[in-house]
């Protein structure tokens, strides 16, 4: 039995079928974007990384070279390396500076899975205070970058 539907409902329904399809299209499109979008924070997320493993081999040495040429001032450098939260923190770099005083000092920079490095300085017996919002990029980061900061905290610190 082949009965055929008026017109205005056959109409109807087509459109339907054209909204339906086309939900259906951009709820695909949609969810590939995320996974692109996720994939591309990953590989991001993994050259920061990278990166950042190099450089702290570079923080060590410079810490050690300022330690050195500081050390009639009784000045210790001590760098501290800690892995992030896999989601917000790539990882950190503190370096504990005590001087002839005997107090602590905290330098640290806080890498983030987008490759931004913020600054913060600590000396007890106060918070850590961000001393003004510095943020550089690890990926453009050089061994000049990380001695020109180390040196901005210990002229303050000292």
């Amino acid at each position: 039995m082949n009965v055929r539907m008026p017109e205005n409902i056959e109409r109807r329904l087509r459109q339907m079928i054209a909204r339906k399809r086309a939900e259906a299209k951009a709820a695909l499109e949609r969810e590939a974007k995320r996974a692109q979008d996720a994939e591309d924070r990953d590989a991001i997320a993994a050259n920061v990384a990278a990166k950042w493993d190099q450089d702290r081999h570079i923080i060590s040495e410079i810490a050690a070279d300022f330690e050195a040429k500081l050390s009639e001032f009784g000045v210790k450098l001590a760098p501290d390396f800690r892995p992030g939260d896999g989601h917000t923190i790539v990882g950190t770099g503190a370096i504990r500076v005590i001087g002839l005083d005997g107090r602590d000092r905290h330098f640290t920079l806080t890498v983030h899975p987008q490759g931004a490095v913020s600054v913060s300085y600590e000396t007890p017996p106060s918070k850590a205070v961000l001393l003004r919002r510095k943020e550089f990029q690890v990926s453009t980061a050089t061994r000049a970058t990380y001695e020109a900061e180390i040196l901005d905290f210990l002229e303050f610190a000292l």
